[in-house]
């Protein structure tokens, strides 16, 4: 009998080393995202708790990006980025649509929770979930939400020593 070899878990993604994975703006691929964040926070050393908050987030970021994406284009792409690093982990989703900066206010408290539109609250959950979100736009106008979760103390990684 011959026995297939592998060898799991893989070599480990030294930190800094970014992953990115292309996919077509349609909500069935929110699923695949959620399961690659998890498998890279999981290899960071994050707690059970701290993954499920980042796929929260994450999964929260490309449904917006699926909904703000040209629909009446055919082919529109999300693209998301992370990037592990010795101390946090980096995630930048980037989608096919022309919304500005200034139409998704990240931590606009002018507003009370009540005045705010019915499925407004994805980034503010995003915001409530991560450590740090920010907003921009490429010269192409592409919306990038850019997401950082830091580790904790206690399971900061050393660099060199992603495994």
């Amino acid at each position: 009998m011959i026995k297939d070899r592998h060898d799991f878990p893989a070599a480990p993604s030294p930190p800094g080393q970014p992953l990115e994975l292309t996919f077509p703006a349609l909500s069935e691929w929110v699923s695949v995202v959620r399961l690659a964040t998890a498998g890279v926070a999981s290899r960071m050393g994050f707690s059970y708790d701290e993954i499920e908050d980042i796929k929260l987030a994450i999964a929260e970021a490309c449904n917006n990006a699926i909904l703000h994406a040209h629909p009446e284009k055919a082919g529109q792409m999300v693209r998301v980025q992370w990037l592990p690093c010795a101390r946090h982990l980096e995630i930048s989703v980037i989608d096919g649509g022309s919304l500005e900066p200034h139409q998704l206010r990240l931590n606009d408290s002018s507003k009370e929770l009540d005045d705010l539109p019915e499925g407004g609250m994805g980034l503010l959950l995003i915001e409530a979930l991560m450590d740090e979100v920010e907003q921009s736009a490429t010269p192409q106008g592409n919306t990038i939400l850019r997401m950082i979760k830091r580790l904790s103390v206690d399971t900061r990684i050393e660099v060199g020593s992603f495994s």
